[in-house]
């Protein structure tokens, strides 16, 4: 059976302490799932993102389980895939 991937997730995490008046000093931004494992695979989501945050390991073995691809922890090689082909197959086990 295979899954729809969203066509985004709304995160939320704190804005490295500038304040905001729209959003009380939180950042939200609108990022595709794979774009999620990314930002995670470069440690860009703090650990206190804590429904977005995944360790590096984590967010690898989602791609790769996703994608069927395998590029280690090369993030740089990630992304050109998924400029170039990416789609998530995102089929339930």
């Amino acid at each position: 059976m295979e899954l729809e991937a969203p066509s985004y997730l709304m995160i939320l995490w704190k804005n490295g302490g500038q304040s905001s008046q729209l959003t009380g000093g939180n950042q939200y931004m609108r990022l595709f799932p794979h774009e999620i494992l990314i930002k995670n695979l470069k440690q860009e989501i703090p650990v206190d993102a804590k429904r977005q945050y995944l360790t590096q390991e984590q967010a690898y073995d989602r791609l790769k389980a996703w994608t069927g691809q395998d590029f280690g922890l090369n993030v740089k090689k990630w992304e050109e895939w998924f400029r170039k082909d990416g789609k998530l197959s995102m089929k339930k086990q």
